[in-house]
């Protein structure tokens, strides 16, 4: 998704405060902004920052148990594309009946090289055409679609020789589970501060789909957190969510932070 996280807060007291004392109020201010940026990003509260809205995060589901959801995500999008030999014969009892299933499948059982040439060959045409043997995960990339899961109607790929090498191809994807949670807090690094309620499983991630910019003048100071991913939908309207609950808590702020800021600038006139 390439975008940008917006929004408007109305600061008309504070901005005030800002055009007269632009210097004095930078130091005072930046400390709370900055707060509200790491709670916007990651948060331990049970208002959620962008990190707890990203999968493989979800309503209700953070910590230990978003990471197994989402490598039970990958496993299962995974073996949707690659058909194991049971789930070949599932396939060949479906589309030509169980005395040819029951054939390849003894044939399998007595002479594995034989059972592929055979199915090469002589298969119903749909199973004919797909292809045989690991092809090391290319399969599983092409299948994904944009919001990065498969939907298939049918295994793409017949492994009959070779599944443990599946199965290590799902190890290594399971792997980088928590890379898009990532992205956001992998761009800010530390220049805001700690950041609450990251799980390891995602900080252990250096993503490059993310970038943070904070650009300043000697009154002003924008910051923009987005997302370069454009294969990710649906990111921004997360992120919006999110974003809806630290405007709220940042206009409750706004008038003890105005408050504060008058008095301690003030007193520094007399």
């Amino acid at each position: 998704m390439a975008g940008l996280i917006t929004s408007k807060v109305r600061m008309e007291r504070l901005t005030r405060i800002v055009r007269e004392f632009p210097l004095g109020v930078r130091t005072e201010l930046d400390p709370w902004i900055d707060k509200q940026i790491r709670s916007l990003i990651s948060s331990s509260g049970k208002v959620p920052g962008l990190v707890q809205v990203t999968p493989p995060h979800m309503q209700g589901i953070r910590g230990m148990d978003a990471k197994r959801v989402g490598e039970a995500a990958v496993k299962r999008d995974i073996w949707e594309v690659y058909a194991t030999p049971g789930k070949v014969y599932s396939m060949l009892l479906k589309a030509a009946g169980a005395k040819v299933a029951n054939y390849w499948w003894a044939l399998y059982k007595q002479a594995p090289r034989e059972a592929v040439g055979w199915l090469e060959k002589s298969a119903p045409a749909d199973i004919r055409r797909m292809s045989i043997g690991f092809d090391g995960g290319a399969a599983h990339e092409k299948a994904r679609g944009r919001n990065g899961r498969v939907n298939l109607s049918r295994p793409s790929v017949m492994v009959i020789s070779d599944t443990a090498a599946v199965g290590r191809y799902i190890r290594k994807r399971m792997k980088k589970v928590g890379l898009l949670a990532a992205s956001v807090p992998s761009a800010a690094g530390g220049r805001f501060g700690k950041l609450g309620g990251l799980p390891a499983w995602v900080s252990r991630h250096t993503s490059r789909y993310g970038y943070v910019r904070d650009k300043r003048s000697r009154a002003r100071r924008v910051v923009t957190l987005g997302m370069t991913n454009k294969a990710i939908q649906d990111m921004q309207r997360r992120f919006n969510y999110v974003l809806r609950y630290r405007e709220a808590a940042m206009q409750r702020e706004l008038p003890f932070v105005a408050r504060a800021l008058e008095k301690k600038l003030r007193s520094r006139l007399k």
